[in-house]
């Protein structure tokens, strides 16, 4: 990436004696270059070259470039938890485009799952619904796949989910969990198998992440983890390349240690977990359902009745007058216009 940098910086230097479409052809292949390292996670190196792209974008008033990257910029940001920067990307990149150009449903999505991750599902569906009018369903099925499961509709979350081709590595992740809510363990474990294929052996993180799901799925069947294995998966998962995963990962953590009987060093897990979880909410009521448990374990009934109204609290949030006439409109025009994909 350095050999772009500098390349990028000479350019800047010398802009108004090059040629604009050697420019944009550079700046085409820095993309491409930094989109290579996007799962690599959030730092500032990678931040420093999205600025520099973004330089010399602006320097030539090259809207397609500057859109590029700022979605690039939007999707680190979000992986490194910082949803808040992540929507004002979104948002900028937006900006620049027109319903009818190719990256606006894409952009459009990313920007809906943004607010979805952050609790603000009434945002997230208001994005997606001019999409949906557009026709073009690919990413909005995913955004209705994860609302629905937060609302309790487990069978239609995933059937949505399962009609959806060509998931990359992330989303057969979430496809996993779906059925492991819905208790199709051996569905979930042969999917997982695929999708371990497709990790890098130099992938430290979402091999972690992968063994979290593993673990948790033994444990479901009654085939307790070591604490051998819970400290290599938390080892692994202390890379940190994607919020989301990390705490998820850490979730299926505390429920392991909660089925071994050690209450204790679950309650420890899932208090570090509130307190570096930042601005992700769509795992609260998780993490509070396996509190009130923890909790539960110890007889402690006044701390339990307090994390099960937080949890009931967090579902008022999800199933509000809006969102469900916001999600009636979605679903309408999905219908009327396409079938699912």
């Amino acid at each position: 990436m350095s050999k772009y940098s500098k390349d990028a910086q000479n350019y800047l230097e010398k802009v108004n004696e090059i040629d604009v479409t050697e420019l944009k052809a550079f700046i085409d292949r820095f993309n491409t270059h930094l989109e290579k390292y996007i799962l690599n996670g959030l730092s500032s190196y990678f931040l420093e070259n999205i600025e520099i792209c973004l330089k010399l974008s602006k320097s030539i008033n090259y809207r397609r470039g500057e859109v590029l990257t700022r979605r690039l910029k939007g999707y680190v940001l979000s992986l490194g938890g910082q949803y808040q920067l992540s929507l004002k990307s979104y948002k900028k990149a937006l900006s620049l485009l027109n319903q009818d150009d190719p990256e606006y449903g894409d952009i459009c999505c990313s920007y809906a799952f943004n607010y979805y991750c952050i609790g603000e599902f009434d945002k997230s569906l208001n994005l997606i619904l001019p999409v949906v009018k557009d026709g073009d369903v690919k990413r909005v099925n995913y955004i209705l796949s994860y609302i629905l499961k937060l609302r309790g509709e487990d069978f239609l979350s995933y059937d949505i989910i399962d009609n959806c081709k060509n998931l990359n590595n992330l989303d057969i992740f979430y496809k996993v969990n779906s059925l492991i809510d819905l208790n199709r363990l051996g569905n979930a474990e042969d999917i997982l198998n695929k999708a371990e294929q497709q990790i890098s052996p130099n992938d430290v993180f979402f091999s972690g992440y992968s063994q979290s799901i593993k673990a948790r799925i033994a444990n479901l069947r009654g085939d307790l983890a070591t604490q051998e294995t819970i400290n290599t998966i938390l080892d692994k998962l202390s890379g940190r390349r994607s919020m989301y995963h990390y705490i998820d990962g850490l979730l299926n953590i505390a429920e392991l240690y909660i089925s071994l009987g050690d209450v204790g060093s679950a309650k420890v897990l899932l208090n570090s977990i509130k307190e570096v979880k930042g601005e992700l909410q769509i795992l609260d009521k998780r993490m509070y359902t396996l509190l009130e448990l923890s909790c539960l374990k110890k007889d402690d009934y006044q701390g339990a009745y307090g994390y099960k109204k937080m949890s009931s609290d967090f579902m008022k949030c999800i199933n509000t007058f809006v969102i469900d006439r916001n999600l009636r409109d979605v679903t309408e025009f999905l219908y009327k216009k396409v079938s699912m994909v």
